[in-house]
């Protein structure tokens, strides 16, 4: 609880609109902003890089590829016999009026002024209340919403209440350690409200938003490998070359398992599973299993490889043997307490460990969560890992217009 707090609170229904200069309170439905950023802006005793600066730089942070605007400026326009206060933002060099761009946009200015110029005013702690904040945004504008309000929160020890029917919401806070996901249900005029713990709780939310798995695709974007031991590698190696990568939240892993790769495509072919129908958004990973330079990749996976370069979706056959060749020695070293020379790129990774770690075959799993605490920066400089992780790195990201 916060005792003595000030609510600040900003409605579904809201507009930022042209305004004459008498002084106003800003509403949550958005009435006062113009009057506000004009104080701020125009009078000496106010702080007017609150909106020119730090106003003005997260609305481009939020706003991404969508939008850059270069200055933000009140002035007055003539309404019949009367003149008014309009907000105007540059873009391109290019001056637009406030009140003609899209409803998105203002929501995002709304909230930034009562995070940076609503809470500058109030000696006492704030609580905010913002509904449906996703209202007339595109799914990467949410998400890029939802992640700077949550580190902003975070930053500044603040409490904020949102209200929302939008999966990106949802998914985009579920992960997240510090915010809590509540599941507000009404059955027969009552209402009860339900913690969301688990992910079945949060399958329940969906359901009732009605979102179809085929809606959301499930994950933002899908890494085929083989098995759960290259899970835990690739996963480590992403976090250690891009650490705002989350699995789960940015991408998932789906296994193969092995042989079962030769069921699969990405082409229109009947006898074959069709990997793109589970998500559009698709990269694989695939042992090369060469026992010496002169061996040759099989007929499944050169056919998968080139199915994705078609499709320009990204696809690593990997330079080594298998995915543990692309273990580092000082790595191996220094958590076993040895001196073995670098695995050789098409060495046997059971035969190397033999000595060390006699059940590396039944024990692949456990054997790569025990030395994937030891991986630094340094164990990344193996063969093209390094190449790889980068190309990874940025498919993901773009699944998800980071």
């Amino acid at each position: 609880t916060i005792p003595n707090a000030t609510i600040l609170k900003i409605a579904a229904e809201r507009d930022i609109r042209i305004e004459d200069d008498m002084p106003k309170a800003i509403l949550s439905n958005g009435e006062g902003v113009t009057t506000k950023i004009c104080e701020y802006l125009n009078k000496s005793e106010k702080d007017e890089k609150l909106v020119d600066t730090k106003l003005l730089n997260s609305l481009n942070d939020i706003m991404g590829e969508d939008a850059h605007f270069e200055n933000i400026k009140v002035q007055q326009v003539k309404i019949g016999d009367d003149y008014k206060w309009e907000i105007f933002l540059t873009e391109n060099g290019n001056r637009y009026e406030l009140s003609k761009m899209g409803s998105g946009l203002k929501t995002i200015i709304i909230m930034l002024v009562n995070l940076y110029i609503c809470e500058k005013k109030k000696k006492k702690p704030c609580i905010y209340l913002f509904e449906e904040l996703e209202n007339n945004l595109h799914p990467a504008l949410q998400r890029r919403l939802f992640e700077f309000l949550y580190n902003y929160a975070i930053e500044n020890d603040l409490v904020i209440f949102l209200t929302t029917h939008s999966h990106v919401a949802i998914n985009s806070f579920y992960a997240k350690e510090k915010a809590q996901i509540y599941h507000v249900e009404k059955n027969d005029h009552i209402s009860s409200v339900k913690v969301v713990k688990n992910f079945f709780d949060k399958s329940q939310i969906l359901d009732d938003l009605d979102v179809k798995a085929s809606d959301l695709f499930q994950a933002n974007g899908i890494v085929w490998v083989e098995g759960p031991s290259d899970r835990i590698y690739i996963k480590k190696w992403l976090e250690l070359f891009a650490p705002e990568l989350q699995e789960n939240v940015h991408y998932q892993f789906v296994y193969y398992g092995g042989r079962l790769l030769s069921h699969y495509t990405v082409d229109e072919t009947p006898a074959l599973i069709n990997i793109l129908l589970t998500n559009r958004n698709s990269a694989i990973v695939m042992d090369s299993d060469k026992r010496n330079s002169r061996a040759k990749i099989n007929e499944t996976k050169i056919r998968i490889e080139n199915e994705f370069k078609e499709k320009r979706l990204f696809s690593w056959i990997t330079k080594g043997k298998e995915i543990e060749n692309y273990l580092s020695s000082q790595v191996l070293n220094e958590k076993f307490y040895i001196n073995l020379p670098q695995i050789g790129r098409y060495e046997l990774f059971l035969d190397y460990i033999k000595e060390q770690y006699p059940n590396f075959q039944n024990h692949k799993v456990e054997f790569a969560n025990d030395i994937i605490e030891k991986f630094t920066q340094e164990a990344l400089n193996i063969l093209d890992l390094k190449e790889k992780i980068k190309e990874l790195s940025k498919c993901i990201k773009k699944w998800n217009k980071l």
